[in-house]
C-alpha cells in the first residue's frame, strides 16, 4: 500500500468519525427522541400478568422474565409507597423513583440507533436501569395498574417526525399527560427528576412538539394536579 493511498483512507475514516460524531450530537439535541425503531406498529409491552400478579398475590403463572420484573416492582413500591398517601403523591413517587434510578438508553441516539432489546421493558428499567420510552411508559402503566390509578400508554411523534411514547392518568376524574422519558434529562443530574411533564394538559403536550392522534382519548385540559400547580411555583422553577 502506497504512502499516499494509506493516508488517505485515514482522512476518509477521520471525515467519517466527525460526521458519526455530530450526527450523534444532534440527537442528543432532539431531547432523545428517537425512542422506537422504525416501525408502523409499535406495541408496548404487556405488563398486565405482573399487574394483576400483584393483586392477587398469584405469581407462579409468571415467565421468568415478568417474574423477574415482579420482584424488583415490589421492591420499589414497598420502598416508595407508604400507607395513607393520596393517588397523586404515589404518583408523583413513581414518577421521581423513575427518573432518579433510570438513564435513558443513549445507545439509541448514535448513528446507527442501536440500543438493548430490554430498555424497552420495565424489565431495562427496572432491572438494568436503562430504557428508551417505551420501558418508561410501560413501567409508569405497571406501576399505576398495581396501585389502581387510571392510566393508559400513549404513543405518537415529536415534531422531527420520530415515535415517541407517553401515558395518561386520571385523578379525581380528571385525565392528565404524563411523559416521564422527557422529564428524565441527559446527561443525569444529581437529582434528575423534573416536572415539566407531571399531569400536563393536552395543550402544554402539543406547544411541546408531541403529536399524536387524540381520537377516543379523554379530554386533558385540566391543571389542578400539574406539578407547577401543586407547588405552587413560578415558570422558571418548573423543572
Amino acid at each position: 500500500m502506497s504512502y499516499m493511498k494509506k493516508k488517505t483512507e485515514i482522512a476518509v475514516f477521520a471525515v467519517v468519525i466527525v460526521v458519526a460524531t455530530v450526527i450523534s450530537v444532534l440527537a442528543l439535541k432532539q431531547y432523545y427522541s428517537k425512542d422506537i425503531d422504525k416501525k408502523t406498529d409499535v406495541k408496548a409491552y404487556d405488563t398486565t400478568p405482573i399487574s394483576e400478579a400483584y393483586k392477587t398475590g398469584e405469581t407462579s403463572s409468571l415467565k421468568q422474565y415478568d417474574k423477574a420484573i415482579y420482584d424488583k416492582a415490589v421492591e420499589v413500591l414497598d420502598m416508595i409507597i407508604t400507607d395513607g398517601m393520596t393517588d397523586y403523591e404515589k404518583e408523583l413517587a413513581v414518577h421521581d423513583y423513575l427518573t432518579n434510578n433510570v438513564s435513558y438508553d443513549q445507545q439509541y441516539l448514535n448513528v446507527f440507533y442501536g440500543h438493548d432489546a430490554d430498555s424497552e421493558t420495565p424489565y431495562g428499567a427496572l432491572v438494568k436501569n436503562k430504557a428508551i420510552c417505551t420501558g418508561y411508559s410501560t413501567s409508569f402503566q405497571m406501576f399505576m395498574d398495581m396501585l389502581d390509578i387510571p392510566c393508559k400508554t400513549v404513543f405518537g411523534k415529536t415534531n422531527n417526525n420520530s415515535d415517541h411514547g407517553w401515558n395518561m392518568v386520571k385523578l379525581e376524574g380528571d385525565w392528565y399527560y404524563v411523559d416521564v422519558t422527557w422529564d428524565d434529562p441527559i446527561p443525569e443530574t444529581e437529582t434528575s427528576a423534573m416536572h415539566k411533564y407531571l399531569n400536563a394538559t393536552q395543550k402544554l403536550l402539543e406547544d411541546n412538539r408531541h403529536i399524536w392522534d387524540t381520537t377516543g382519548l379523554p379530554k386533558a385540559d385540566s391543571t389542578k394536579y400539574w406539578y407547577k400547580t401543586m407547588t405552587e411555583t413560578s415558570d422558571n422553577e418548573v423543572k
